[in-house]
């Protein structure tokens, strides 16, 4: 009689946890629901630095300078650095207005700016080299009241240990900024080199308009 009821036991026990394992696992079908990554990851040391370069020569009066950088490969990579030149020192600041990151952010920026939210200031009038980059950087430096902060979460560390916006590769993706003239300004040529950290088999392009 005691044999009997200890089967008994046993017996019960085992379907209980059978019913535990078959809740665990259908939860787990559907947490697992969400689709792999279509890349693998990159290994660190398979990162390289690259600086490209685009030139617009034109005598016609500009209002606004649109930058775009892109990457053919389907991993992410860090822009360090975006230069931009002009061949004459302007009596207008060039800001930032619009920054658009692989194709589904994008944020105009004019809506921030006021007397408490400070332009951000690519170059300054009367200079002829400024990088956009680092003029995101300076938000970086809370105490400083002439930088705003609202690009901040913008910057990353790239593979090298560098200051960097984070983007991703591949078709549609990549980085777009829209730079504009206090005033319009008549201009003889505007260029501008970007310098990435990337996947070594990728290939990087910059273009301007």
């Amino acid at each position: 009689m005691r044999h009997y009821e200890f089967r008994s036991l046993r017996s019960s026990t085992l379907t209980a946890v059978l019913a535990v394992m078959l809740i665990g696992l259908s939860i787990l079908a559907v947490v697992s629901a969400i689709p792999p990554p279509s890349n693998l990851p990159i290994a660190i040391n398979d990162y390289g630095v690259v600086a490209v370069y685009a030139s617009e020569s034109t005598q016609a009066n500009i209002g606004t300078i649109k930058i775009n950088v892109a990457s053919n490969g389907g991993g992410a990579f860090f822009l360090v650095r975006l230069l931009v030149y002009l061949n004459i020192a302007q009596q207008s600041d060039l800001t930032l207005s619009t920054l658009s990151i692989d194709s589904f952010y994008t944020l105009t920026l004019s809506q921030y700016y006021s007397p408490q939210s400070p332009k951000v200031v690519v170059i300054p009038s009367g200079f002829t080299m400024g990088d956009v980059v680092g003029a995101i950087q300076c938000t970086s430096q809370p105490n400083n009241p002439t930088c705003p902060t609202y690009l901040a979460p913008l910057l990353t560390k790239d593979p090298l240990g560098n200051s960097a916006i984070v983007l991703n590769g591949g078709a549609g993706n990549g980085i777009t900024v829209q730079l504009t003239f206090s005033n319009i300004v008549t201009t003889t040529g505007v260029g501008t080199e970007a310098i990435v950290v990337a996947p070594s088999n990728d290939t990087i392009t910059v273009s301007i308009s």
